[in-house]
């Protein structure tokens, strides 16, 4: 039975989390790390809709402790707290008055801020990359063309 968005409640959202996704390979389940990420996506999806006032309240959030997908252990990210921040600050300076060089820098750090690229896809990166849309007579960026070394590694990523 079809249930709408807008109609989920914390239940729902822990039995998709139990059982919803299905594991890449046969035989295997889902690891915490997975059903983390995609309790993660619900979370911001549903906390927009609440900006929005599409609907009163986060179903992601209702999830008692126990019930959410374990923390991540970080040890392996890139970036420290102290970094991202510093990031982020970069990205916050107007970009009025850059040369190319300063833009270049800060469309590659939004490359790995907001839309999550590897390393290997940042050096891949041309501008045959960028795909276009014509919008009102004009042409307009509005996706990435990133393409791995392997086999079924081609992803597009909307702008």
């Amino acid at each position: 039975m079809a249930i709408e968005w807008y109609d989920v409640t914390g239940a729902i959202v822990a039995g998709f989390l139990q059982s919803g996704p299905a594991g890449r390979k046969p035989g295997t389940g889902v690891s915490d790390i997975t059903r983390r990420r995609y309790w993660r996506l619900l979370e911001r999806i549903y906390d927009f809709a609440v900006r929005k006032n599409w609907i009163a309240s986060n179903p992601a959030k209702a999830l008692e402790e126990g019930e959410r997908p374990p923390i991540e252990n970080s040890l392996g990210a890139i970036a420290t707290p102290q970094v991202w921040a510093a990031l982020q600050s970069i990205l916050a300076l107007a970009p009025d008055g850059a040369g190319p060089v300063e833009l270049r820098n800060r469309a590659l750090l939004l490359c790995v801020t907001e839309m999550a690229l590897m390393p290997l896809e940042l050096r891949t990166l041309t501008l045959d990359s960028v795909l276009y849309s014509s919008y009102e007579g004009r042409r307009h960026p509005y996706q990435l063309q990133l393409d791995g070394p392997g086999r079924n590694q081609r992803r597009r990523i909307v702008m």
